[in-house]
């Protein structure tokens, strides 16, 4: 299975839907079996065939810095994240909506509030690994795709990974 399937399933849930429903029908009509990965691939070609703005590379990019993400995450908190969970579906939805601001805004507003601010290192404090792990995701970011973000990103990000990690302790 590629590195980011499932990331597209969350990615592009309507896509990937009818890519199954694509897969399902051609094993049952030429009576084969196509791998599981198909269903990323078909949907990849769905989302490019819709989305004028989107090219298939900018699909593959945003697909592969939220597999780089993953990695990370699981890395840095030395945990196989369940993608079954509903978390896990909030984590990768925020990722992708964050992605597609900083990705298509040449000057991105990262004026910061003194109240989120607060609030991030109150939390922060709290969560310290976590932390760590936003501090990695926001330093990979920035020096491989030079996506700057602030703190009300960082404190968005820092509860993901609390309810997301704490969920998969808890399991």
């Amino acid at each position: 299975m590629q590195p980011f399937h499932y990331e597209i399933k969350y990615l592009y849930p309507k896509e990937y839907k009818l890519a199954n429903k694509a897969v399902n029908y051609i094993n049952e009509k030429y009576e084969t079996k196509l791998p599981e990965s198909e269903k990323a691939f078909i949907t990849l070609h769905f989302v490019n065939g819709l989305k004028d703005s989107t090219s298939f590379q900018e699909t593959i990019r945003l697909s592969q810095i939220l597999s780089d993400i993953v990695k990370i995450v699981e890395d840095e908190s030395h945990q196989i994240l369940d993608k079954n969970t509903v978390n896990y579906s909030r984590f990768i939805v925020h990722l992708r909506y964050f992605l597609f601001r900083q990705l298509q805004q040449d000057n991105p507003n990262n004026k910061e509030d003194e109240n989120i601010l607060e609030l991030y290192e109150s939390s922060a404090r709290l969560y310290s690994s976590q932390r760590k792990i936003v501090q990695k995701i926001k330093q990979y970011l920035l020096e491989v795709h030079e996506i700057k973000f602030n703190h009300a990103e960082s404190f968005y990000l820092l509860i993901h990974l609390i309810r997301l990690l704490d969920e998969n302790i808890n399991n």
